[in-house]
């Protein structure tokens, strides 16, 4: 057989990082076969996700008083660092530190603090002026887009170089009022919005950080059935009650896609007036909507039929599903470079790794 076959070569494939509700861990899935899928099992519940894309490091954030953080190598699903916050977290970002680098940053009840994501040390802390329960961050401007402060409608935005150790309150550089409560949210950095996914709203809001009394209603074009009396209930259909739950905004930041039941609703971001770009039927149920790093392809977490649903983000054509766990919710994906050797050799076989304590 010729050497060239084995000969060892580069290819980026994607690790996507899913929470399973039902199972109370996370599946660490590969993107392509050889289909590899770790299971990593926890103390606590996992509550939320986040990459490092340049770092291809990996954090899980579980449920606790002391708001345990988990950082692992998103390639080989190995711990790197775990640390505390101090506070029960609700929700967990990239964006920048006070140096400039990358930081993660954590809200908790009336706090917010950034860890340096290379060795999990604290390096900033401060009270939020309210409770908060999302967080957008981006680190080119480093700001985060704060929901819950102020009430459940109310997003305030933070510079996050005042952030500081002194635990002092910090206070929004400016924010904005969405019409009801919010459920889910995403941000386009460069173009400076906030996308907000709102109770009983079939569509989502946008906000711009810099016109932040000018927040613009966008309704889907799907029907979704009748609208319930219970807003967080959703609209009422022959599939039973459905509801927006999950937002993303692509790569180049054109394009949001949102997930309501089982419409997947893609608008324009380059367009005034957010109209519609494309629409795709669901399977089932979808919620979390997360891209590859690279913007090929996004993930859609389908938990009634425990799997994430790989979607080609140019042709928004499905291209397949992929059994994870029991539930999955959360999802994101980074991708990363891995060796490849002879394609005809045997598949890994699928691992679990040891609790994680």
């Amino acid at each position: 057989m010729s050497s060239a076959l084995f000969a060892t070569a580069s290819v980026a494939e994607d690790r996507i990082w899913v929470i399973n509700n039902g199972d109370g861990d996370v599946s660490v899935v590969a993107s392509s076969p050889p289909r590899t899928v770790t299971r990593l099992k926890f103390d606590a519940q996992p509550i939320d996700l986040a990459v490092s894309k340049t770092d291809h490091l990996a954090f899980v954030a579980l449920e606790g008083a002391n708001g345990p953080l988990i950082a692992y190598d998103a390639v080989s699903a190995q711990a790197v660092w775990r640390a505390e916050a101090g506070v029960a977290l609700q929700e967990i970002d990239l964006a920048a530190g006070p140096d400039g680098g990358v930081a993660l940053a954590a809200i908790g009840e009336r706090s917010i603090i950034l860890f340096d994501i290379a060795t999990g040390r604290r390096i900033a802390q401060s009270q939020l002026p309210g409770k908060a329960k999302m967080i957008a961050a981006n680190g080119p401007r480093r700001r985060a887009a704060i929901a819950g402060v102020g009430g459940s409608r109310r997003i305030g935005v933070f510079d996050l170089s005042t952030i500081d150790g002194a635990r002092e309150t910090a206070s929004p550089s400016g924010g904005m009022s969405f019409g009801g409560g919010l459920t889910r949210q995403a941000a386009a950095p460069r173009r400076g919005l906030v996308i907000g996914q709102i109770d009983g709203l079939n569509g989502f809001e946008v906000g711009d950080v810099l016109e932040p009394s000018d927040v613009r209603r966008v309704k889907h074009d799907k029907s979704l059935g009748l609208p319930s009396l219970i807003k967080a209930l959703g609209f009422l259909n022959t599939d039973g009650f459905s509801r927006c739950h999950g937002v993303a905004v692509n790569k180049d930041e054109s394009e949001v896609w949102a997930t309501c039941g089982k419409n997947l609703n893609v608008h324009t971001l380059e367009t005034p007036g957010y109209p519609p770009a494309a629409y795709m039927r669901l399977p089932s149920r979808g919620l979390w909507v997360t891209f590859s790093s690279d913007g090929a392809r996004a993930y859609v977490s389908m938990p009634d039929e425990n799997a994430i649903l790989i979607v080609d983000a140019a042709s928004k054509q499905f291209i397949e599903t992929i059994l994870v766990g029991e539930d999955p919710v959360r999802a994101v994906a980074v991708t990363v470079e891995k060796p490849s050797t002879d394609p005809l050799a045997p598949s890994d076989e699928s691992r679990e790794s040891k609790d994680a304590q």
